[in-house]
């Protein structure tokens, strides 16, 4: 269990469309440009880019008077096990997974990109609930998921355990999702440049004494 990212708003009538551009972006992403299926919360079946627009437009109306204002709208996690899992008995786990923590209190999509590897579950769930509370997402939050996960997984046959990333010799972090989109030059997005990065850059070009061997 990972979180990949959050889907955006700024509202107000700057944002163009009847669709939050992150949250859109990654639905196209995880179908594959409607090549893929994905289920809603609701046990429909979305097949094509018109039925995923029509949902979309649904879910997450924009709102002119948010204002401004940069908010979570969506939270964006993958659900991934091992070569040799069975498929079929992930997709069941993680139906079940998503059903136990959200079902009746906010609306989820969950769409599949299994590869020869192995199988690899994306679900994104909206951070409003029906009910209009936020979704907080509190320190340790993680390791929950993964342990509720990983009973779904039992419950269906497949062994998994939810040990944290250093009891597993794990130390070093992952690589950024937006890097790997940035280096990978079959990714047809253009994901925004980390912040942290953006500002080395700002902060190295505002440097008047700064090295320059194009001219030296």
């Amino acid at each position: 269990v990972k979180i990949t990212g959050w889907g955006h708003s700024f509202g107000g009538t700057a944002a163009t469309g009847a669709i939050h551009r992150s949250i859109s972006a990654h639905a196209v992403y995880i179908t594959r440009k409607g090549k893929l299926e994905a289920e809603t919360s609701e046990g429909g079946i979305i097949s094509s880019t018109e039925a995923m627009r029509e949902y979309l437009a649904r879910v997450y109306p924009k709102d002119p008077r948010a204002g401004m204002t940069r908010q979570r709208e969506s939270m964006h996690v993958v659900l991934s096990m091992p070569a040799g899992t069975e498929p079929e008995a992930v997709r069941l786990a993680a139906r079940d997974f998503l059903k136990n923590r959200y079902g009746g209190e906010r609306p989820y999509l969950l769409g599949v990109l299994t590869y020869s590897y192995n199988p690899l579950w994306h679900f994104m769930v909206r951070s409003r609930g029906f009910e209009n509370r936020k979704l907080h997402y509190e320190k340790g939050e993680l390791q929950i998921m993964r342990e509720e996960f990983a009973d779904s997984l039992n419950a269906q046959g497949v062994f998994a355990e939810a040990t944290p990333r250093v009891t597993r010799g794990v130390v070093e972090k992952a690589v950024l999702q937006k890097l790997l989109h940035m280096i990978n030059p079959k990714d047809g997005r253009t994901p925004r440049m980390p912040r942290v990065v953006m500002q080395r850059m700002t902060e190295a070009l505002a440097i008047e004494e700064r090295p320059k061997p194009w001219i030296e």
